[in-house]
């Protein structure tokens, strides 16, 4: 049955390999993503001039508004009674996100404008003309209180979001955040990913199948096509063995009104109903809900080692020292039993404590991406409360579809994941012994 499976998976994925391919190539084939989101732009405005009336009272002013819709705001007085022969204090005119300055209604092109005259008795009104960019992709606007940028990827601090360019619907104006950086190597470039943390659940850009508090930012910066993430979770999603796999979608991030470019909005790994729906009580007993992470980073106090291999815990255990240790060595020994099964290659075993159908799953998306990381970091495994070892959810595939130039990982040809230079550096050793099995 599960060679019978395997087979039908893969030549399913084979069908689906071209579109998958032209995708991170960067062919320009439309996505429902860019359908949801994608804006119009309008005909175009007949500008007026500058406006010139006699004042009611006679005297000299000069008047500076905003034209059209709020592309932005003026800065200074912009009510300005004048006297003879002195001018006018400085205004400015500061594009809001998403715009941005054309120019003012007498031709000038310059932001800041001062000492304008008038005329005498007359009330004379200068436009300040503001563009609409028109992006294709949503705008997250992030704002951290203090005004300074996210330096720590530890230390959250305040901040509020706002979702632009989007459907009405889907619009959010300052939701509180906490906010923080996020990755490990990534977190050394200057594009920075980030972490967010809402006050309240809510569905991003109608992203997952619930709301949430978590999201995050992918800065994506070793994939230069940034489509390799998106790419890899669509095609994990179609896969029926993996039960969950994170939504996303492509969006332009401003911090602190700076363009920060491009961004990959992402579902967090985490246990949740909507997400890896695993139960999260930890309290009960030591036969809980845990979520896995096989990693080289590991750096957390709740984690074991199986086979050489550091496993952190992503889910809680008890608040209760003594039944969270015990916990711990549950899961530990569940691991590690299965890791024995797989040795010995002990069929009804290995179908009894893990479930085939995702192993098989994952291993095609990791096949078929020739993903680098496959058996270094961000690999995810879990039990539900009396259920069986799961292996997913899928994440990070920014060093796949042949983005990296080591381990054989950048040819095309030939399988990766249990065979070659990969086996022994890279390789997965789940997925290569029950090849071997």
């Amino acid at each position: 049955m599960c060679r019978f499976r395997v087979l039908c998976a893969f030549l399913c994925m084979l069908m689906l390999l071209p579109a998958v391919f032209s995708c991170v190539s960067g062919n320009t084939a439309e996505t429902d993503t860019a359908e949801t989101h994608k804006i119009v732009p309008p005909e175009e405005t007949v500008l007026p001039d500058t406006k010139k009336e006699p004042s009611k009272d006679g005297k000299t002013r000069v008047v500076y508004e905003v034209y059209g819709e709020s592309g932005g705001t003026l800065d200074g007085k912009t009510v300005q009674l004048l006297r003879e022969d002195t001018g006018t204090t400085t205004v400015t005119a500061t594009a809001a996100i998403g715009y941005r300055f054309v120019g003012w209604s007498d031709g000038i092109t310059e932001a800041s404008r001062e000492s304008d005259l008038g005329e005498e008795g007359m009330t004379v009104t200068y436009y300040a003309f503001f563009k609409q960019l028109f992006l294709e992709m949503p705008v997250i606007e992030l704002t951290t209180a203090t005004g300074k940028d996210v330096t720590s990827k530890e230390t959250y601090i305040a901040g509020t979001l706002s979702v632009r360019n989007c459907e009405e619907s889907m619009r959010i104006d300052g939701a509180e955040i906490l906010l923080r950086g996020r990755g490990n190597n990534s977190w050394t470039y200057e594009k920075k990913s980030y972490r967010i943390k809402l006050s309240q659940s809510q569905s991003l850009l109608g992203l997952g199948e619930g709301k949430s508090k978590t999201w995050c930012l992918i800065a994506n910066v070793c994939d230069q096509s940034l489509l390799r993430n998106y790419a890899a979770y669509r095609l994990c999603r179609m896969l029926s063995g993996i039960a969950w796999a994170p939504d996303c979608t492509s969006v332009e991030v401003y911090l602190n009104g700076e363009y920060r470019g491009v961004y990959l909005l992402c579902e967090t790994v985490k246990a949740d109903e909507h997400r890896v729906a695993i139960s999260n009580d930890p309290e009960p007993g030591e036969d809980i809900g845990y979520l896995l992470q096989m990693t080289a980073n590991s750096d957390e106090s709740s984690k074991f080692t199986v086979n050489g291999y550091n496993f952190d815990i992503k889910s809680e255990l008890s608040s209760d020292k003594k039944q969270s240790g015990a916990q711990l060595a549950y899961i530990k020994n569940y691991v590690a039993q299965c890791w024995q099964a797989v040795q010995t290659g002990d069929r009804r075993t290995i179908e009894q404590m893990i479930d085939l159908n995702s192993l098989i799953d994952t291993y095609i998306a990791e096949e078929l991406t020739k993903n680098l990381d496959v058996g270094y970091d961000s690999f995810y495994l879990y039990k539900d409360q009396g259920g069986k070892l799961c292996f997913g959810p899928v994440w990070d595939f920014d060093l796949s579809f042949g983005n990296a130039n080591e381990h054989e990982a950048e040819y095309p040809e030939g399988m990766y994941v249990c065979y070659g230079v990969c086996r022994q550096y890279h390789s997965n050793f789940w997925y290569h012994t029950l090849m071997d099995q």
